[in-house]
């Protein structure tokens, strides 16, 4: 063999060994627990030296790493509110080693919002961490104010646990704990009588999320799903929250030798220092106050039981006193003074009771079965008589009257009486389970469902203005000429109405993982639902299907598509119309739904981060319209519109400053109904100009026109919405921290009462765009780090919080109250949202 050849021969072997051995890899493997054990979901495992490696654990824990082999790496296991671990690793090729984790929990750290997940959501599932929720200057303290921070969630108002999905209301959002649905009042009008959320959050476990998309086996709604576990402690322990605001506290502990784990909290609110920054003065005395708890039962390893048990008493009572509003431009100021007679008492009462228990007969079959009980007990009770008078202002800056009413157009009054009763009992039983075989895993659960719905409508309005009863047949919308007046009530509901129904539902689905030759991952889930309600007679058959698709790239990217069809069975609410009157046709609300996203894991300063984008869109039909005021939901009560809702979603969210987890969310969407029988009249006076009932008259209408409006603004059509939370602390000194949050939110469109939804719509009426931001400072008085010898020992952790609401005082409008004169004018009164307020809390846990 010539020499040429030989070095040929050994470039080829040299070149060939070299290659194979870069392609030689190992994995480390293992589980990450805290110091009890228990398995931490979404830690992250990442190389120092290497930021395109990295994974974090599952829900039991769990992890897997590739890494190249006989290359050193500086393995670092973080979890946010927990002490970091380092580790140096080098593996031989082909190896497998396991490595298992207990991370110490460090205050110094603690976390206010994790949102991430394991190798990217599963079934269009968001994972959130729910640890140290009591960081976030919020008002409610609820599960609920960290939505917004995962893109296509709105809030705008600070009052309410209610939030909006990607142009759906309230009523379309699924919410269970441990697998329990949970239901919100009806007759809750403002957001100041609403009370206390359902969820504690000094008991939660686990939360997941979705904002469309979700699989089959959650439920029937359009817009989204919110699923709490609450804990299964293994130890002793609790935690007592004092503030100004409201209190709480809850224990948790073990009993049988830890067969037996229990858990539970009471909670009060008291919202009266804050109500009083609103513009209405008056004597507030709100109280809500709820208990609850959570117990389970391992009665063997393949069998256990559980009982969750709920009591909430919210009551609300207010004696109105006077109201002083000033609104307008520049150019157009007024201020609306009213004086109050009377008084409100309503009352929301609820009761739930859950059941359930599971077996798994062996690694791979679990079987589930649940029983539930609901019963809602509310009433409202009010007779309040308010004067008013209406005035422009002074706007002459160099008038010694200047900011003062200098003239009066608009005085009257208005009676609101109210004595309505709503009774609401829920009662189910169902049962799940779920079959594992090869990378199969098959879920399926029926459920039957009996309701029964009390109603007892009663309430008035009278408008008074000038002498003149309003509406009255003295007004004519062509001529407005003096005719045979006949007085009227300006709103009437009366009825009394009981509804008995049974409802069944069922759904199957099945959920395949695999992986390829190059390492890449797929996840697919098929599913169907199905179900029935003897009211409307509707039977309906829904898949649902989801796609994502992890490629073996250097950069931890990964892709997602959902797509199918969602149907939202009426509730009672839904059958009853503007006029109080139920209709039995109304048939489920229906939307066919795709959406396609990306998601990047990346490592920036050592820190892990995550960034996420998604696209959607929503068709709607046999839509039941509806208009809102502040948080209360009337339907129109039948199946007569369609329209759209499609958007962008986007998010990042990290360790900006090491340790403490931040985020930034930005929005945009668009939807849009188009409602049958919604034309209506424009009118034109002798100038031409148009002449809406709701912009006033300037003379008499001498023409008309018939509008097809087509296409409407939807009640929750907000174009923007973003969301921004930030955290830091002092270097020198760590147990001092900031924590920043400010929420923005663009105008929403709203309603003119007895002027077509259409109309109000054409002439622009909307609500001023949402802008709040609050401020919460937090000092750690005793740290797990410290050890005491007095009874001190006791206390795991200790933190002052202050915290500062609406930082700058902005004045954000939730609706309108409507004044008319007798010619037809009318004036839209902006109810206002709080004011700056202080707030004081001492956070103990044990």
């Amino acid at each position: 063999m010539g020499f040429d050849k030989k070095i040929l021969l050994f470039l080829i072997f040299t070149f060939s060994y070299l290659f194979s051995f870069a392609q030689e890899s190992a994995v480390l493997y293992g589980k990450v627990s805290d110091e009890n054990g228990d398995p931490l979901l979404l830690a992250t495992i990442a190389a120092l030296n290497n930021t395109e490696i990295g994974t974090s654990s599952d829900s039991e824990g769990n992890y897997e790493l590739k890494i190249k082999a006989n290359t050193k790496y500086d393995i670092q296991i973080r979890y946010i509110g927990y002490k970091p671990q380092s580790f140096r690793i080098s593996l031989k090729p082909n190896t497998r080693r396991e490595l298992n984790i207990k991370l110490e929990s460090d205050l110094k750290n603690l976390p206010s919002i994790e949102i991430t997940d394991s190798e990217g959501k599963r079934n269009n599932i968001t994972r959130i961490n729910p640890k140290t929720i009591t960081d976030i200057p919020t008002i409610s303290g609820g599960i609920e104010d960290i939505l917004p921070s995962l893109g296509g969630v709105s809030k705008n108002n600070e009052l309410s646990s209610q939030y909006n999905v990607r142009g759906g209301n309230y009523d379309e959002n699924l919410i269970y704990v441990n697998d329990f649905e949970i239901y919100r009042p009806q007759l809750v009008r403002s957001s100041q009588q609403e009370g206390l959320s359902f969820i504690n959050s000094d008991l939660v476990r686990s939360i997941e999320f979705s904002a469309g998309g979700f699989p089959a086996k959650f439920g029937d709604k359009l817009s989204s799903v919110l699923d709490i576990q609450y804990k299964k402690p293994i130890k002793f322990g609790g935690s007592v929250i004092l503030g100004i605001l409201g209190q709480s506290a809850h224990v948790e502990g073990t009993a049988a030798k830890k067969k037996i784990q229990f858990i539970g909290g009471f909670r009060r609110k008291s919202f009266s220092k804050l109500l009083n920054t609103l513009d209405t003065k008056g004597q507030y005395d709100p109280e809500f106050i709820d208990f609850q708890g959570f117990i389970n039962y391992d009665i063997n390893p393949k069998w256990q039981m559980s009982v969750l048990g709920y009591f909430g008493n919210n009551t609300y009572k207010f004696i109105p006193e006077n109201r002083s509003t000033k609104f307008g431009t520049t150019n157009e100021a007024y201020q609306f003074n009213v004086f109050y007679e009377g008084n409100e008492l309503d009352k929301y009462k609820t009761l739930f009771g859950g059941w359930s228990t599971s077996f798994k007969p062996n690694k791979n079959l679990d079987l589930k079965l649940i029983l539930s009980g609901y019963q809602s007990t509310e009433s409202e009770s009010f007779d309040i008589l308010g004067q008013y008078y209406l005035g422009e202002l002074e706007k002459n800056m160099g008038d010694e009257n200047f900011g003062k009413a200098k003239e009066l157009f608009g005085i009257g009054g208005e009676l609101k009486h109210a004595r309505n009763r709503l009774f609401v009992d829920v009662f189910n039983i169902q049962h799940k389970g779920s079959y594992k075989y090869n990378n199969h895993k098959i879920q399926w659960g029926i459920k039957y469902q009996y309701e029964s719905i009390s109603d007892r409508i009663g309430e008035y309005n009278m408008i008074d203005s000038s002498n003149y009863s309003i509406p009255s047949n003295s007004i004519d919308l062509i001529n407005p000429i003096t005719l045979h007046p006949k007085l009227y009530l300006y709103r009437s509901l009366h009825s009394r109405i009981n509804l008995n129904s049974n409802r069944i539902t069922a759904f199957a689905q099945n959920t395949l993982e695999f992986e390829d030759d190059k390492g890449s991952k797929y996840q697919v889930n098929f599913g169907l639902r199905g179900g029935y309600w003897d009211v409307n007679k509707e039977f309906f058959i829904t898949p649902r299907a989801n796609f994502s698709y992890k490629p073996n790239w250097e950069r931890n990217v990964k892709f997602n598509f959902a797509a199918g069809l969602y149907y939202q069975p009426p509730f009672y609410k839904e059958l009853r119309n503007m006029e109080g009157i139920i209709n039995k046709d109304v048939k489920a609300q229906k939307s066919w739904q795709l959406s396609t996203g990306v998601e990047y894991n990346f490592q920036m300063f050592n820190r892990p981060f995550k960034m996420v984008g998604e696209a959607y869109y929503k068709g709607l039909w046999d839509i039941n319209p509806y208009s809102i005021e502040n948080v209360q939901i009337r339907y129109f009560g039948n199946n007569n519109g369609k329209g759209f809702a499609k958007g962008i979603d986007f998010r990042i969210n990290g360790e900006f400053v090491s340790g403490l987890e931040s985020y930034v969310s930005v929005s945009l969407l668009d939807t849009k109904e188009e409602i049958k029988d919604s034309d209506y009249y424009e009118y034109f006076d002798d100038f031409g100009n148009i002449v809406h009932r709701g912009n006033g008259f300037s003379g008499k209408a001498f023409d008309s026109l018939l509008v097809h409006p087509g296409y409407l603004r939807r009640p929750s059509d907000q174009l923007i919405t973003a969301s921004f939370f930030f955290q830091d602390n002092l270097p020198i000194n760590p147990t001092y921290k900031v924590h920043l949050k400010l929420v923005f939110g663009s105008r929403l469109p709203t309603d003119v009462p007895n002027v077509p939804r259409a109309a109000s719509d054409a002439a622009g009426y909307t609500i001023p765009p949402y802008r709040r931001i609050d401020i919460g400072f937090s000092k750690i008085i005793i740290g797990e780090q410290k050890k005491h010898k007095s009874v001190l020992r006791h206390i795991k952790s200790m933190s002052l919080n202050f915290e500062v609401f609406n930082l700058f005082n902005i004045v954000n409008v939730v609706s309108y109250d409507w004044v008319r004169s007798v010619d037809g004018r009318i004036y839209g009164i902006p109810n206002y949202l709080t004011g700056r307020q202080f707030n004081l809390r001492l956070i103990t846990r044990f």
